[in-house]
């Protein structure tokens, strides 16, 4: 599940108090935890240690579907981003609302990639 710390044992959503900070919504979107698969660590990152944490700018819709994935901090591993960025737009929210209406809104969201083994360098 992504957005919950857990992630595949090797990558984890962060959401935290990102979703407080929407734009364009009185009411953030919050994560549906039902919809969110676990986030794949590439493999050819993995074997070469490469490790780091995505900022992303998530856009959601009314119908709680992220339209949008941004790369705002990069982990300095293309292949790690395109991961993060991946996982996100397969993202389910209940959508922000704002006077009581769904409306499209913008959270911030991160996903830390850990290397499980540790590794001699």
């Amino acid at each position: 599940m992504l957005g919950d710390g857990r992630g595949r044992g090797d990558a984890a959503g962060r959401n935290g108090a990102a979703y407080a900070m929407a734009e364009g919504a009185t009411v953030a979107p919050r994560l549906s935890d039902s919809t969110c698969q676990a986030i794949q660590y590439p493999a050819e990152s993995q074997e070469r240690g490469e490790a780091g944490t995505v900022s992303l700018r998530l856009r959601v819709a009314d119908d709680g579907h992220v339209v949008a994935a941004t790369v705002t901090a990069s982990s300095g591993f293309p292949a790690l981003d395109e991961a993060a960025s991946r996982a996100a737009r397969r993202c389910r929210f209940v959508p922000g609302l704002r006077e009581g209406r769904p409306v499209f809104s913008t959270v911030t969201w991160s996903v830390t990639f850990r290397d499980p083994v540790p590794r001699r360098r």
